[in-house]
């Protein structure tokens, strides 16, 4: 389902044991969309402590009773290395983190990332990183916090328009689906959805974020409720190109090796495909998002090709 990530904040964390504590912020790839790290503040168990879980140990979030679980113990939260979230995130803190949980390295396996199933890895070498110092502590460039990003301003074609507000993410597969702008300053009282295919280069240093609309095409676009899904008729579709999406990532993860590489889609070639998609369609505001979906349908299936056939179960569409 496709909901709030920013409603998820609050949230009460559930390991297999008991409470460990409360969704305090997120952290994502801000060029491949995905979850990376869910951060719990432990409060008064732990005080003081802060823990980040990969979207692998997240389980589906129960909107009802505001709780999300987690594949984790209590020990095994307490026992983790500290890691100071108020300060960009290190790779040799990921590494510390990594090796403790037995995660696979998102950075060194680039099958890694929402997946169904956690398997237990080998500790990561510390040759497998880089050996620079400064590059260690300067981590992923693209690692960034749904906090850091809230309030940055977003500028239309033609001018300014809003701010991000907040965006959505798929509970089920921790994929994030589009993002959301208020846009109280121009039509106010108002929040819309906007797809990845619109969004252009996200200026950290300027807190700005570009899109490739105008301002009268972002006031046609899906109008968001943070209180509900996203509407039905919208999910409906969104929902049977999200599964088959999750079913070849699955598959490009399952059936890569030394001599087929892994198949990464660049955002760009995927907005380029989506664009085409949409405008073949008519140009249907509102339904972008299913196109941008629909092309990573069709551009991992082209490039995926005979290696299909060695996952059927996962292939199966």
């Amino acid at each position: 389902m496709l909901r709030s990530l920013k409603a998820l904040l609050g949230y009460t964390v559930v390991a297999t044991d008991g409470d460990i504590g409360t969704v305090h912020d997120f952290y994502f790839h801000d060029d491949s969309w995905i979850i990376r790290y869910l951060v719990v503040d432990t409060g008064h168990w732990l005080p003081g402590r802060k823990v980040l879980v990969p979207p692998s140990a997240l389980g589906q979030p129960n909107w009802s009773e505001s709780t999300s679980p987690v594949a984790l113990t209590r020990e095994q939260v307490e026992k983790s290395p500290d890691i100071d979230t108020d300060k960009p995130i290190s790779r040799r803190h990921e590494l510390d983190l990594h090796n403790h949980f037995g995660w696979p390295a998102y950075w060194i396996d680039p099958g890694f990332g929402p997946t169904p199933v956690m398997v237990p890895m080998a500790p990561i070498p510390d040759s497998a990183t880089p050996s620079d110092t400064a590059t260690e502590e300067k981590g992923d460039p693209h690692l960034r916090s749904l906090k850091e990003v809230r309030g940055y301003h977003i500028h239309a074609s033609d001018g300014e328009i809003g701010h991000v507000e907040d965006f959505v993410v798929d509970d089920e597969f921790w994929v994030m689906r589009g993002m959301v702008m208020d846009t109280r300053k121009w039509l106010p009282g108002k929040q819309v959805l906007i797809a990845p295919q619109w969004l252009g280069e996200i200026r950290h240093w300027e807190r700005r974020v570009e899109v490739s609309l105008t301002r009268e095409q972002v006031r046609n676009c899906l109008e968001f409720d943070p209180a509900a899904p996203v509407n039905r008729e919208c999910e409906a579709r969104v929902y049977d190109f999200s599964v088959r999406a999750q079913q070849l990532r699955t598959t490009n993860m399952q059936t890569y090796n030394g001599t087929e590489r892994y198949v990464e889609l660049p955002r760009e070639e995927v907005a380029r495909r989506a664009l085409r998609l949409w405008k073949a369609a008519g140009q249907p505001m509102g339904r972008d998002l299913e196109y941008w979906l629909q092309a990573e349908v069709e551009l991992l299936s082209e490039r995926l090709g005979s290696r299909l056939n060695r996952a059927p179960d996962a292939a199966a569409a």
